[in-house]
Parts: structure tokens; sequence; C-alpha cells
């Protein structure tokens, strides 16, 4: 709560002040390390294989971060307002070229690495596994759509970190997570509440449906790749 009042109080008092900025944009942004995608993937994950107690704690306790994320933002663009820091209008935004995401990949991949504690031997795997998920999910998006170029990406996840499991005796997970934390809809969750805070309840229920859709393509993506390639266990 306290990260999310900081994270917009300072996002409308820089827009006020300084210059003028996309205030949403930046608060995403500055919260997205909090956004418990990867919790709520999981959890579907695990209510999918009918384990219901841990997948139910898991959805409750990621929610309960997304309600505290979004009343956190309220309150600190709520504060401002007080002051007379209301988030000022940002000229026409203008959006980023595609190949910027590219570029971004290798600083996420090895911010990933070092997130986790990666051995240096290991931070290949996690590069490969950020362009991985972001390519593949890209590519089919752009044929397919949104909701299966994420399944196909969560599959092709889920195989690779199977496959590499298998035939390299490492963890799948080197491959998995930091393929997951870039497909996870997250901020899709934080917008959903954010809306509803904000009486716009028509954008909220409209953004929770796509959470769910694309929570639930993700999932089914992971599933049918562990069935497909299941993963073995290490070697003791």
């Amino acid at each position: 709560v306290v990260a999310a009042f900081l994270a917009a109080f300072g996002a409308a008092a820089f827009s006020a002040v300084v210059a003028p900025v996309a205030f949403k944009v930046v608060l995403v942004t500055s919260l997205i390390v909090l956004m418990p995608g990867l919790s709520l993937t999981l959890a579907m994950a695990e209510l999918g294989m009918r384990h219901l107690m841990a997948g139910s704690a898991r959805l409750a306790g990621g929610m309960v971060t997304l309600l505290e994320l979004a009343f956190g933002a309220l309150a600190g663009s709520k504060a401002a307002d007080v002051l007379g820091w209301g988030a000022s209008l940002a000229p026409e935004t203008v959006l980023s070229p595609s190949w910027l995401a590219w570029v971004a990949l290798p600083v996420a991949g090895v911010a990933f690495a070092l997130l986790f504690r990666a051995r240096l031997s290991d931070w290949p795997a996690v590069l490969f596994a950020a362009f991985l998920a972001y390519g593949v999910s890209q590519l089919a998006a752009l044929f397919l759509g949104a909701e299966l170029g994420l399944f196909i990406s969560a599959m092709v996840v889920a195989l690779s970190a199977n496959a590499y499991a298998r035939y390299f005796n490492r963890p799948g997970a080197l491959l998995r997570v930091p393929g997951l934390i870039l497909l996870v809809p997250g901020s899709v969750g934080f917008r959903s509440l954010n809306f509803i805070f904000e009486k716009d309840i028509s954008l909220g229920l409209d953004a929770a449906f796509s959470l769910i859709v694309l929570l639930a393509a993700l999932v089914a993506g992971l599933l049918l790749g562990n069935g497909l390639l299941p993963a073995r266990r290490l070697n003791a």
C-alpha cells in the first residue's frame, strides 16, 4: 500500500511540478515489479491441477495484493489532488518503436538473473527464455490474436523448460519463471481494480474479464506443454 501510495503521489507531483507525463503509464511501470501476475498464474495452474487448497490460498493472496496496490495508488492520487498536484494532461503520447522492446529484453534478462540469483553460467538460459517468450508471443499474436498468442507462447516456454531440465540436468525454472514473468497479465488486474475504484464499472469489468481470459490461456498453455513433455526430476 505504501509503495503504491508513494508511486502515485510522486508521479502526480512530477507531472504537475516538473513536466506533464502519462500518469497511468508511469504508475503501472513503477509498480510492475509488485504486480502479483505470476502468483495469479500459478494459482490458476494449481486449481487446474485440482490442488484446490494451495490454489485458493495463492489466488486469495494475489487478489489481496492487487487490492492493496489499487487502493494505495488511489489514495496517492487523491492526496496529490488535495495539494493541488493533480496529474496534468500529458502531450499526445507517441508510441515507442517496436524494436525498442527487443533492445530492452537483454536488460530484462539480466535483471531476472540477478533477481533470482542465477549462476553466471545460467545467464544465457535466462536470456534465452526472455527472448523466446516475448518473440513467440508477438509472432503468434500477429497471426492468431493476443489470447492464442499467449497460449502458444506459454506452451513453448513449458516445453523448452522441461526439455532443458531433461537434457541438461538443470532446473527447468531457469527458463520457466523468466518466460512467465514476461507473459503474466498482472497489470491488467491492477487496471481493472483501478477503474472500479474510480467508479468506471464498465471498463473495470471489461479489464477483469480480459484478465480471466488471458490467465486461462496462459495456464492452458502451461498445462498442455507439461503434458506433452513432462518434467523429469534432476538426477541425484
